[in-house]
């Protein structure tokens, strides 16, 4: 049985390769290099997570933001 990835992990991931592209050729600066990697981490461990602990991730998303 073939698993799909989550939205979260490929969003994770295309921010880390875009990021690392980026800084290959010197267009984005230290602080914003830190930034999008730290953004592309957090996405990248939420698409890791088991599915109970994503399902109450979310359940506890959306109690927050209602």
């Amino acid at each position: 049985m073939k698993k799909q990835m989550r939205k979260e992990m490929r969003i994770g991931l295309l921010i880390f390769a875009a990021t690392m592209v980026l800084k290959n050729f010197g267009i984005l600066p230290e602080f914003l290099h830190s930034m999008f990697l730290g953004l592309a981490i957090c996405f990248e461990l939420i698409g890791v997570l088991s599915e109970e602990k994503y399902r109450r991730l979310k359940a506890w998303k959306k109690s927050i933001f209602n």
